[in-house]
This record gives C-alpha cells, structure tokens and sequence, in this order.
C-alpha cells in the first residue's frame, strides 16, 4: 500500500532528524513530532479494517497538520534550517495527498 510506505518513510525521516535536536527541542516537540507520525501508521491499519474509514482518515490529516506546524515552530526557532524543513514539509505533502485521494476514493463510493 503506498499509503503506508510514504507514511512509513515519513516516520523515518522525522526521526532521522529528531534524533539530532538538543535535549530541549528533542524531548518535547520531537516526541511529539514521532507520536503523531507512528499514529498515522497505526490509522492506516485501522483504515484497512473499519467500516468508518473516513473518520480514521481525517484523523491522520489532523496528526499530518500537527506534525507541520512543529516543524514550522521549529523552523522559526532557528533549530531546522530552510533544506530540514522544506524536504520534511514536502514529504508530508506527500502524505496528505495520498490520504485525500484515499478519502475522495472513499466518499465516491
């Protein structure tokens, strides 16, 4: 499912970049940056199997939201710097593009 290997890979490149923060940044913001990216994964198996997909949908493009504005609030404070977050944000674009394609596939049925 490209859905998962985009999200997957998305989970992976945060990390990538959390795991060289300061303390500070890497233990509030960066926490939450990987909670809300792993409760996209797990969203997705739940996508697969309920009945209400839309609801799990734009659950995932909420945490999708929240993950970009912590990379923008980290962006402002100077600890990304315009390549970090330009690449994050177009990654989860890409994301965010799958699960609206996924939810206009879903509300057509």
């Amino acid at each position: 499912m490209e859905i998962y290997q985009s999200s997957h890979k998305l989970l992976h490149e945060l990390n990538e970049n959390i795991k060289n923060l300061e303390k500070k940044h890497r233990y509030n913001i960066g926490e939450q940056i990987k909670e809300k990216s792993f409760e996209i994964l797990l969203l997705i198996s739940k996508i697969k199997n309920d009945n209400d997909k839309i609801r799990y949908i734009n659950r995932a493009l909420d945490a999708a939201n929240d993950i970009q504005l912590s990379i923008k609030l980290l962006k402002d404070l100077d600890v990304f710097n315009d390549e970090q977050s330009v690449h994050l944000n177009q990654s989860i674009r890409d994301v965010t593009t799958l699960f609206e394609k996924l939810k206009n596939d879903e509300q057509k049925e």
